[in-house]
């Protein structure tokens, strides 16, 4: 896809979170209200002004998100807050913690990063 378009219509449309185990989002399998629901999930770990600047967010291609995702330049740690919201997807919202663990981010493009994490749901 060629230009810039709305980050969040990228995490709704066309994008994965999984683990070498199980996947805890797949935007390509889920109905509206799934989608709906991981963006609210993604939301509600965030204050007003994190939110403003998600929806600004644009998606130009992969290298530049892996880049965000790893400078985090305005702080708001969306890499972990996108896990926690895909993890929350598959498992609820319940109080927990996953010990570290290899997650990966992929979509039908171009997009595969992963990193190490644990999960805290707090």
């Amino acid at each position: 896809m060629v230009g810039k378009y709305k980050l969040i219509d990228k995490l709704k449309d066309a994008f994965i979170v999984e683990t070498e185990d199980e996947v805890f989002y797949d935007a390509d399998i889920s109905d509206n209200g799934t989608k709906n629901t991981f963006i609210s999930n993604i939301e509600k770990q965030m204050k007003k002004e994190e939110i403003k600047i998600l929806r600004s967010l644009n998606y130009t291609d992969a290298d530049s998100f892996v880049d965000y995702l790893e400078k985090d330049p305005n702080g708001i740690a969306l890499r972990e807050r996108i896990t926690r919201a895909a993890y929350c997807m598959k498992h609820g919202p319940f109080k927990t913690h996953v010990p570290r663990q290899l997650v990966y981010y992929n979509d039908c493009m171009d997009l595969h990063y992963e990193y190490f994490t644990d999960i805290v749901i707090s």
